[in-house]
């Protein structure tokens, strides 16, 4: 039974990942931030616990990169994608076809970070450590920005807000 407390841990890493996405449907990027740092609490301690009582670590290497996916892949890149929505991108791009098309962009990082968790399920040099940017580091740049235009209300959307700012952090992001 306590084999099992990693797995229910990263299964509630999971769930407050799918919290998040929805609190990003109902517009409330304050609230999807909290739900990601529970998420990666979650995260963190389903590793330590796992190796300290001995559960399967093929079921839960991939349990756990699965929830990271929804956590930390697909939450980052809808967080960039909804700030993009609320930047000026209309008058930044003036054709209606590219920007269709830009606005979708930021899920380039979801993309990567689904590489990144593939990668690292197996590559054996990252057994200790890690090779890249891991995907819950760059998640808590992505969810820092909605905190600081929260906490900072217009002292920084000129920057935040900026379409190619978003854009170039969504590569940078998506490089590291």
């Amino acid at each position: 039974m306590k084999k099992q407390i990693p797995n229910f841990l990263t299964c509630l890493n999971l769930f407050c990942g799918c919290v998040a996405a929805v609190m990003i449907f109902r517009n409330r990027l304050d609230m999807t931030s909290y739900f990601v740092l529970l998420a990666a609490f979650f995260d963190l301690l389903d590793g330590m616990i796992a190796r300290r009582v001995g559960s399967n670590p093929h079921f839960g290497k991939q349990i756990d990169s699965l929830a990271d996916m929804v956590t930390f892949g697909f939450i980052p890149g809808a967080i960039l994608f909804k700030l993009l929505q609320m930047s000026e991108l209309n008058n930044f791009i003036s054709s209606t076809e590219i920007r269709r098309f830009v606005q979708f962009l930021p899920f380039v990082l979801t993309i990567f970070s689904a590489i990144r968790l593939a990668k690292f399920n197996i590559d054996t040099r990252q057994t200790v450590s890690f090779i890249g940017l891991p995907t819950p580091a760059s998640t808590l740049v992505v969810i820092s920005l909605p905190m600081i235009l929260i906490q900072h209300p217009g002292r920084f959307d000129s920057i935040i807000l900026n379409p190619v700012f978003l854009l170039v952090l969504t590569g940078v992001l998506s490089y590291l």
